[in-house]
């Protein structure tokens, strides 16, 4: 697959770190959200991996609540 932004692998596991989350608490198909974390898990892999802002962060935080 061909690098798009320059910074690809960085959105794609933001998105993933948001999107785990949500799919443990939300969604009854547990081999997609294991197959998402494995895929977080490698690309993230020696990479520090931020949340995008501060309202995400807190988006997530709540949503264990």
């Amino acid at each position: 697959m061909d690098e798009v932004t320059g910074r690809d692998n960085q959105i794609i596991c933001q998105a993933l770190k948001i999107a785990i989350p949500i799919m443990q608490n939300h969604s009854l198909s547990s081999s997609n959200t294991d197959d998402m974390e494995r895929i977080f898990e490698h690309r993230s892999k020696g990479n520090r991996v931020e949340f995008p802002d501060s309202k995400v962060e807190e988006f997530l935080e709540n949503l264990n609540d």
